[in-house]
């Protein structure tokens, strides 16, 4: 049986006062997703939090609180990108 090879994922983290946001992006896709958590969690299990969250949109997308899929949805004029509805 052949094997894929692993994916590479980059990883930002950034610090804004009692905060840390830590970024995802998978190098093959380009797909990116954040997670936020407190400055004072290690950075080890910021990471594998973001990763995870990465590895669940990559196999079938994220869901809403009562199971189906979200649709994205562009924001209003004056906005940036999109948000999940």
């Amino acid at each position: 049986m052949s094997q894929s090879p692993p994916r590479r994922v980059l990883f930002e983290i950034t610090q804004q006062g009692a905060y840390a946001k830590v970024s995802a992006i998978d190098e093959a896709t380009g797909l990116e997703v954040s997670v936020v958590g407190p400055a004072t969690a290690a950075q080890h299990d910021l990471r594998q939090l973001a990763l995870r969250k990465l590895n669940a949109r990559l196999e079938g997308g994220e869901r809403s609180p009562s199971g189906a899929p979200r649709k994205p949805e562009t924001t209003p004029s004056g906005g940036g990108g999109s948000r999940l509805a």
